[in-house]
């Protein structure tokens, strides 16, 4: 123990010999360790950490390749013809891209992110809502559409979280 107390004082006297050398050094294990934090906090939000699904290894995402490059979405008549020809899949649902509407209402009107979604959304990939029901059978047909699901924070902030507001 005496020879460690030793080697920490003759460390902390070369460091205060060198200000400029020490301050390199504590700003180079600074960035290190930061990045690596960083680094490690994107991996394990991403891969390691499993999706909040119910059997998240069994959920699969198809996409259309055209002439064009790059990858698309399915359109609504091709998603049509693969549902009904499926024969590998369990279950099958539509999403479409975000959009951006304006949410108004008593107070100041909010950028809302808005997602269309077929009925079957939430039962492919088992989830529930906190509070309220999901899509029925048939709610995503035109004029029978007038049916939505809040996210957790759209609902708080608007909402103050009230359970008869739903």
């Amino acid at each position: 123990m005496g020879a460690l107390l030793q080697d920490l004082r003759y460390g902390v006297r070369m460091l205060a010999k060198g200000p400029g050398f020490t301050a390199i050094a504590v700003i180079t294990l600074a960035l290190g360790i930061g990045a690596n934090t960083a680094i490690f906090s994107v991996i394990n939000s991403a891969l390691l950490r499993p999706l909040p699904f119910h059997q998240p290894q069994r959920l699969v995402a198809l996409w259309e390749t055209e002439r064009a490059p790059g990858n698309f979405p399915l359109t609504g008549p091709d998603y049509l013809d693969w549902q009904s020809q499926n024969r590998s899949l369990e279950a099958t649902s539509l999403y479409s891209w975000e959009r951006s509407f304006s949410a108004s209402g008593a107070g100041q009107p909010e950028a809302a992110a808005v997602v269309s979604t077929q009925a079957s959304f939430f039962s492919v990939l088992g989830i529930d809502p906190k509070v309220g029901r999901a899509f029925d059978s048939g709610e995503d047909q035109a004029g029978k559409n007038h049916v939505a699901v809040l996210s957790n924070g759209f609902w708080q902030r608007h909402f103050g979280g009230r359970h008869h507001a739903v």
